[in-house]
């Protein structure tokens, strides 16, 4: 028999009737011409076959051929697809033809049906396939494998990984032979049409199945994207109710990297008039007054956060409040977080982990010279806006006698394009990496910015060549004396040294220094990954002005 290839879609529990699953628009073509209808009493527990034809169409590059040239023929193309409806363990499953799935209703179908079924029935040590998305570096990418390949193998130890797409070999107890997960399950093998009650109702079996928990797939446990739409629905109203009752679970944060610091943020909707140096939920609610109990999660949506540069031909940067919404709730049983517009489930355990790294990593000024806030710089029209990271770095560095080294790059040897920031301000007498970095409510700039001095840290332990070239600069640009004590502190033990990150900004409502959850989280990692390394790291808060 050759092999076949299904995709299959799981309503969700509660749907009775099949046209429940199809969108408004399909719905809209029952009874009309161009959707034809055919009832399947006897296929699985009892189904139904939508057929969807559209019209007639002369296609485009005919259309563009026939200006050139003179044809004596006409051709037209019309489009048809369907979908595959049916009842098996007394739930709704759909299998589409061509393009049907479009006519699926996001709303009434498993949002990780196939995802969940995919990772119960992998064999995670042969695995070809994987979409993943990282929470530290929000970078979303595809990786293939054209040979089997350990779950592990594709980088996806690190926590705020997030798979939404896993492929591969089925456990050979399976019927399908590979299977490819999503919110659709795509499952290939030696079986047919008839066949397809009984793979949808394995399929059923391994969604509800926790085998995963025994395989490295248990990791996906730890945090988890929420797909289903009605529940992103849910959980907006409910963030929306928590910031008009006056909680502090939630607040501003920025879902774009900002290169030039030095930026005025403003609101379009809410009639707030003017700009401010930096971006808080505060100012937005302030503009709303009376207002706020009017806004839907739909209002969050369309009013707009405005980022404006200094420099006269760079264009604005814009994106919706509800966008730049960052905080977490409990809703139900499950601890849910939002992040740069997008919903997650957090393992509660993982959560207290990150907590506890972060608290224990923020200190005082106790026994240092506590450097002077971020000066805010006004421009004629009133608007003020911060000093840049590099004006900052050489006023304090000059100030405390700390050597700078912002946007000195210091190369790793035989690695061609490696130049770094070993840091941002090196204090010889304590023996201190300072990085530092304005706004604490960047999740994606902060923890690049960790990750940065984790970097940092990593190639100073590993490289002799690396610490002689910072010496040798130091050497050129203050003194000789510095350079040699430089080398000795080096020498005598490296694992004297503190890894140490300067974050500027305001207070949150309650008074106290925050940053996003998933900051944290990247930083615990990065904190983690140091702490192998014999370093001492650290967390420092610095007010603005």
């Amino acid at each position: 028999m050759a092999k076949v290839t299904f995709t299959i879609y799981l309503a969700k529990e509660g749907q009775e009737h099949f046209e429940e699953i199809l969108t408004d628009s399909a719905r809209e073509k029952l009874g009309r011409r161009g959707l034809f209808v055919h009832n399947l009493p006897e296929f699985g527990d009892g189904g139904r076959l939508f057929v969807f034809s559209g019209d007639e169409q002369v296609p485009l590059w005919y259309r563009r051929l026939e200006r050139h040239f003179d044809l004596a023929f006409k051709v037209g193309t019309k489009s048809t697809s369907a979908i595959l409806m049916f009842r098996k363990e007394r739930r709704i499953f759909a299998c589409p033809f061509a393009f049907g799935w479009m006519y699926l209703n996001d709303r009434r179908l498993e949002a990780d049906f196939g995802l969940r079924a995919a990772i119960n029935a992998l064999d995670d040590k042969r695995l070809q396939q994987i979409e993943r998305a990282n929470l530290s570096d929000a970078i979303r990418g595809v990786e293939l494998s054209p040979f089997k390949r350990d779950l592990s193998s594709f980088g996806l130890e690190a926590a705020l990984n997030l798979v939404r797409r896993v492929g591969g070999d089925a456990q050979e107890d399976s019927t399908a032979e590979t299977m490819l997960g999503a919110q659709s399950l795509k499952i290939t093998g030696d079986f047919d049409l008839e066949n397809l009650p009984e793979l949808a109702s394995e399929a059923l079996g391994l969604f509800t199945s926790e085998f995963y928990k025994d395989t490295s797939f248990v990791a996906l446990d730890v945090i988890r994207p929420i797909r289903d739409r009605a529940l992103v629905d849910k959980l907006d109203l409910l963030a929306l109710e928590r910031i008009k009752e006056g909680h502090e679970d939630f607040e501003f944060g920025l879902p774009v990297a900002l290169a030039d610091e030095s930026v005025m943020y403003s609101f379009q909707g809410p009639g707030l008039r003017g700009g401010f140096p930096d971006l808080n939920l505060t100012d937005y609610l302030n503009a709303l007054g009376e207002k706020i109990e009017e806004i839907t999660p739909d209002t969050l949506k369309k009013h707009k956060v405005i980022a404006s540069f200094q420099e006269a031909d760079r264009p604005d940067r814009t994106w919706s409040a509800r966008q730049s919404l960052v905080g977490t709730l409990v809703h139900g049983d499950g601890l849910y977080a939002l992040n740069e517009g997008e919903w997650y489930r957090i393992d509660q355990a993982f959560r207290d982990t990150v907590i506890n790294s972060f608290e224990q990593s923020c200190a005082e000024w106790d026994g240092f010279p506590k450097p002077r806030p971020l000066a805010k710089q006004f421009q004629e029209n009133g608007d003020g806006v911060y000093e840049s990271e590099g004006q900052y770095n050489r006023s304090v560095g000059k100030a405390l006698g700390y050597l700078v080294f912002d946007t000195v790059m210091i190369k790793v040897p035989d690695v061609p394009n490696s130049g770094f920031e070993v840091c941002d301000l090196l204090d010889l007498q304590n023996k201190r990496l300072i990085h530092v970095k304005k706004n604490s409510r960047r999740s994606s700039v902060l923890s690049h910015f960790f990750k940065q001095g984790s970097n940092s840290a990593r190639n100073i332990k590993c490289y002799p060549l690396v610490r002689e070239k910072m010496a040798e600069y130091v050497g050129s640009q203050y003194s000789q004396e510095q350079a040699d004590e430089l080398r000795n502190s080096f020498d005598n033990n490296l694992n004297d040294w503190t890894v140490e990150y300067w974050i500027a900004d305001r207070p949150r409502a309650n008074g106290l220094f925050d940053i996003p959850f998933f900051s944290k989280a990247s930083f615990s990692e990065e904190r983690r990954s140091m702490q192998s390394m014999s370093y001492n790291v650290c967390i420092r808060f610095i007010p603005l002005h």
